[in-house]
């Protein structure tokens, strides 16, 4: 929750003459410590809120490096979205969507010197997680859930359609009618 509240006020430093601005940060952390979701999920210590954990604090590391210049930053902010990677698997698809958006949406103003330190910090924290997921055993999940291994006569966009509907369908909350109770 803290973070959320760091990233929202780093994200809006420029924009610190709007009133809005200034409140922003802190109904970003309110909504967030209050959301059901991440209440939830972050008592029970579930997976998703370490990789929220790691991705919201990148952010602000990456923010924080832009403004700063700093390389400890910029290397703190990949360290993070690294470890996202190990934490849940949904980062593992997340993760660089985000990063890389970051990078090409920032890229003038990243140092170029920070950029290189980053990567090559990047591919030392992960070295034993791409090992992981080249390797048989990391295939299985792959195996199990994606697209490609599933044995279908439909071509490949229509499954994905037909996937994609089966996850966002209202029927997956297995909706019922009320039933009263019955006195026993």
């Amino acid at each position: 929750v803290i973070f959320v509240y760091y990233l929202s006020r780093e994200v809006l430093e420029n924009a610190q003459e709007h009133k809005m601005a200034r409140i922003a940060p802190y109904l970003s952390a309110l909504t967030m410590g209050l959301s059901p979701w991440h209440y939830m999920f972050s008592r029970a210590g579930f997976e998703a809120s370490a990789a929220i954990f790691f991705l919201i604090l990148g952010t602000y590391l990456f923010f924080l490096s832009l403004r700063k210049k700093s390389s400890y930053y910029f290397c703190g902010f990949v360290a993070s979205f690294v470890l996202s990677l190990y934490s849940y698997n949904s980062a593992r698809i997340v993760a660089p969507i985000i990063f890389l958006v970051l990078i090409v949406t920032y890229w003038r103003r990243i140092k170029k010197i920070n950029f290189v330190l980053g990567l090559v910090l990047g591919f030392i924290i992960s070295l034993p997680f791409l090992i992981f997921v080249l390797s048989p055993e990391g295939f299985v999940r792959a195996k199990q859930v994606s697209i490609f291994y599933q044995q279908s006569d439909i071509s490949l966009p229509t499954q994905f359609i037909v996937n994609y509907w089966k996850n966002i369908s209202p029927t997956i909350f297995h909706f019922r009618p009320m039933v009263p109770f019955k006195k026993t």
